[in-house]
């Protein structure tokens, strides 16, 4: 399900690198192994998030020949460099989302686990603050403007609100193992777990009243998953134990036993337990088929995140290494004033360099 539709992509709003372009100019692996920072990827890779650098290397790869779409590009990154505080802001805060895009493929592929569903929407917890703050600036270039208003879609934010409090801090591996659904979440699971909960307090009590009914001081509860519940008394008491108790399992210096009463009380809380899990295993999946069905909005809001990631990384590069923007002339002329490679600079001094082509 997560897989989308084709899209047109036209070969001439692109620049068509071959193989051995993008391996002799080092874009994105260098040349030789244990160089990895002799590359321009890792030159201007400060993306916060995994599907932010992925982006970064498919437009490396793939540069744009639009002039328009160029400008419109440079007009967000421009924006964002004038904008110290707000990129800041930003910053801070695409840096606590997690890779949605790899999030959503869980999603429509049916291998979520309860961690990824934790992952998602905590990311999307963020995603209201980023569009907030893209609105409080205008006007705004358009491909941040675009950013927003895929950001601002109130009907995915409404269904990610309702489950945001669902899950608790550190859910389980497996949705089946239970624990999962936090407490106020589910008032007919809550009335479940006091149930459990009650039970077991009278599973105590009821170890007390019967070290007192036999005299046994040592008497008390156990239990594990083979054999349930269980009265454990020592060999030196044996002759103390009841004529009600059914010995259950003989161990090297004890034996246990098993009551009516105890096997009610353990038949309750499993009871309560297995219809608690079973509850919880159902809020789960309902919540992963709701999401699912707002997949394409979601997977918009991931696009989103890692193209205003890309900005807000260029932008850094830009501000902390004082690159400037180009302008651009329909003469054929290439003037640039204290030329600097972004790459070799980082690994060695490096001479600024004027250059100055006319046509011929």
């Amino acid at each position: 399900a997560h897989v989308q539709e084709p899209r047109y992509f036209s070969l001439s709003e692109h620049m068509d690198l071959d193989a051995f372009t993008i391996s002799s100019l080092e874009l994105v692996k260098p040349l030789r192994e244990g160089s990895g920072k002799s590359t321009l990827l890792h030159a201007l890779d400060a993306a916060s998030t995994s599907m932010g650098r992925r982006r970064l290397r498919r437009m490396i790869l793939s540069p744009l020949t639009s002039r328009s779409a160029i400008e419109e590009r440079l007009d967000a990154v421009e924006a964002l460099v004038n904008q110290v505080r707000l990129r800041q802001q930003l910053r801070t805060i695409v840096g606590s989302i997690h890779d949605m895009e790899r999030l959503l493929g869980r999603l429509g592929s049916g291998r979520m686990r309860p961690s990824d569903l934790q992952a998602l929407l905590h990311s999307l917890d963020h995603v209201p603050q980023i569009a907030e703050l893209l609105c409080k600036e205008e006007p705004l270039p358009s491909r941040l403007a675009t950013v927003r208003d895929r950001l601002s879609d109130p009907a995915t934010q409404a269904l990610c609100s309702e489950f945001s409090g669902m899950l608790v801090d550190q859910p389980p591996a497996d949705a089946r193992d239970g624990g999962l659904i936090r407490t106020g979440y589910d008032v007919e699971l809550d009335a479940l777990r006091a149930e459990a909960r009650s039970v077991r307090s009278s599973i105590a009590a009821l170890e007390t009243r019967e070290r007192q009914a036999t005299g046994i001081a040592t008497l008390k509860v156990g239990h594990n998953r083979v054999f349930g519940y269980y009265f454990e008394i020592t060999q030196a008491n044996l002759d103390r134990v009841p004529e009600h108790y059914h010995r259950r399992q003989t161990l090297a210096n004890a034996e246990r036993f098993v009551t009516e009463e105890l096997q009610q009380l353990e038949e309750r809380v499993v009871g309560a337990e297995e219809q608690s899990k079973s509850m919880e295993l159902k809020l789960f999946e309902e919540a992963l088929r709701r999401l699912e069905a707002h997949l394409i909005p979601l997977q918009a809001h991931a696009e989103a995140l890692s193209e205003i990631d890309v900005y807000l990384a260029l932008a850094d590069i830009a501000h902390s290494h004082s690159y400037v923007r180009p302008e651009f002339t329909e003469a054929a002329r290439l003037v640039i004033h204290s030329g600097r490679h972004p790459v070799v600079e980082r690994l060695e001094e490096f001479v600024p360099n004027d250059i100055h082509l006319e046509a011929d």
